[in-house]
């Protein structure tokens, strides 16, 4: 019992003081610690702007900052850096990102990322220089990259957030929101009582305005002018908006008439592919021809996903009776971020427009592995959107 006892007492003696050497060790080194990553931290900042001398940190908790910004330090030349955590492809990108006292980026860091290396993270190594010298006014101006478009776009929202908030800590007023929050804005505000809007193409060859946008509850639609006027129309074809000329009112309630005087064609037994879901015809004779594209949204990845997603790309496309496309439009799409999403941006789709059958391939895709399953079934489904035509309007040889 007693050499129990004895054993115990001594198991006792080493832990006491084990744990007095550990708080001493903790109580050396953790100045140590911090003062490595205080270290580590100013270096981050001086890259971002190397004339900032010292920085002071701000409480963020007391000033009202776009959500991304977790930290901001002013620094001794009167500039601002910022710390921001957003989200691209993956979750957790974080940016160091400085604005001088003029409101001009000084530089851009991405401290953290989970994006792809070969693609988004490539991006976001050659991105940062894009950066240097933009303002609140022009960073929107920067392109994002092709092929890393979710990545860059994020990237390039995080610093418009840091230029944002970097006026709001000198006193003023700045509207962070990317274009399309600004855009749906202006939709909303055209016509008050909608909610989600879809976009439809305009089939007509003259047309001052290219695209509707119709009210997913039906509380009408809104035309968007060459020059960037929000018109609203209500279900019974009557302008809403206020302070719209008269010319434009016209305009927007002859554009309701002509989409209300679409005819349906009857496709059936035609011998037109099935992923042709819908062809109307307008009083000018022009076709608009909705068709499913079968891409990585519709195939999947068995290997990630275990089964197809089948969900294809709608496609709505305007055209001539002699075979020219008017307008083409992705009205909706599930494929890969980052890689064949960019099939629903205009810089994309817009390039169809003006293609007949002989030069409709002729546009610029990205060459990676996904992203060609997504442009194969895109081209593809413009191909039948000629084949169609052709046997619609008699010329198809049997």
């Amino acid at each position: 019992m007693s050499k129990f006892i004895k054993s115990t007492a001594v198991l006792v003696s080493i832990c006491a003081v084990m744990t007095f050497l550990l708080a001493v060790t903790n109580e050396i080194t953790a100045p140590i610690i911090a003062e490595n990553e205080n270290s580590k931290a100013n270096s981050a900042l001086l890259e971002v702007m190397p004339e900032g001398g010292s920085f002071e940190l701000i409480d963020v908790a007391e000033v009202e900052l776009p959500a991304t910004v977790t930290e901001a330090y002013r620094a001794k030349n009167g500039g601002h850096v910022f710390k921001l955590t957003t989200s691209g492809y993956n979750t957790g990108m974080v940016l160091v990102c400085g604005v001088s006292a003029d409101g001009k980026i000084t530089g851009v860091k991405c401290i953290a990322d989970n994006e792809t290396p070969s693609i988004g993270g490539a991006a976001i190594e050659s991105y940062a220089a894009s950066m240097v010298g933009q303002g609140i006014d022009t960073v929107d101006g920067v392109d994002t990259v092709t092929g890393a478009t979710m990545t860059t776009k994020a990237y390039r929202a995080a610093v418009k957030d840091a230029l944002g908030a970097a006026i709001i800590l000198c006193g003023g007023e700045a509207d962070t929101r990317t274009p399309e929050e600004i855009f749906n804005a202006n939709l909303k505000e055209a016509l008050p009582g909608a909610d989600e809007f879809v976009k439809q193409a305009i089939a007509d060859e003259n047309a001052a305005i290219d695209f509707i946008y119709t009210a997913k509850n039906g509380a009408g639609f809104v035309y968007v002018t060459s020059e960037e006027l929000f018109v609203g129309v209500d279900a019974t074809g009557i302008v809403v908006t206020e302070g719209v000329s008269d010319a434009d009112a016209t305009l927007s309630q002859s554009k309701a008439a002509l989409a209300a005087r679409h005819i349906a064609v009857d496709t059936t037994d035609s011998g037109i592919n099935q992923n042709i879901t819908s062809v109307q015809k307008t009083p000018e004779g022009n076709y608009v021809i909705e068709v499913n594209g079968l891409g990585f949204g519709w195939f999947g990845d068995e290997e990630k996903y275990q089964k197809p997603k089948n969900i294809p790309i709608k496609i709505c496309v305007v055209m001539t009776p002699a075979g020219k496309i008017l307008k083409c439009l992705t009205v909706s799409h599930q494929e890969s971020g980052g890689y064949g999403a960019v099939c629903g941006d205009e810089s994309y789709y817009g390039q169809f427009d003006g293609k007949t059958a002989e030069d409709y391939k002729d546009v610029d895709i990205v060459g990676s592995p996904t992203y060609s399953i997504t442009n194969n079934g895109y081209l593809k489904a413009i191909e039948r959107c000629f084949a169609a035509v052709e046997i619609l309007e008699g010329r198809a040889q049997s």
